[in-house]
């Protein structure tokens, strides 16, 4: 099979520890305290496997989150989503 595509959708479950580490702000800061809290963010994207030949190929993973609105509240946060994309050339033996 030449190409094959598998498209993703999902709920990403942070608890308020983890969400803390990453989006909150501490009281020593130049910013305001902030605490985040538990979050749920919505993810979907694809995983695309292209063969070229029995021996080679090429993956392109895309993913997109929407952040939580907890996660865009924070004082160090400048934006409502986080994109991925990862390439990959494949050689196989």
């Amino acid at each position: 099979m030449p190409f094959i595509f598998i498209p993703n959708i999902g709920l990403e479950y942070q608890d308020a520890k983890t969400s803390e580490y990453y989006f909150g702000v501490k009281e020593s800061t130049i910013y305001p305290k902030y605490d985040v809290g538990d979050t749920f963010c919505i993810t979907g994207g694809f995983v695309g496997i292209f063969n070229i030949s029995k021996q080679y190929g090429f993956n392109l993973i895309y993913n997109y989150k929407k952040l939580d609105d907890k996660i865009t509240q924070s004082p160090i946060v400048t934006t409502n989503n986080k994109q991925t994309i990862i390439g990959s050339f494949v050689y196989k033996f």
